[in-house]
């Protein structure tokens, strides 16, 4: 388990790896943490896991975060 999540670049694949993410930490490692998601499809996989997402990027890009 990891002692605290700090920071990810990025995720590639929007659903799978959010899913991939929190399998890997559980829930209670991204609790706290600000999630910044490239678009909709990445901010609703994180929501549908019970993540709360802080900011979607209006052009989703890399960039636009």
């Amino acid at each position: 388990m990891w002692a605290g999540l700090r920071r990810i670049e990025r995720l590639p694949e929007p659903i799978l790896s959010v899913r991939g993410l929190v399998e890997l930490v559980g829930i209670e490692g991204v609790r706290g943490a600000r999630v910044a998601c490239i678009g909709p499809v990445t901010a609703g996989a994180g929501r549908a896991l019970g993540l709360g997402v802080d900011v979607e990027a209006a052009v989703h890009t890399a960039e636009g975060l």
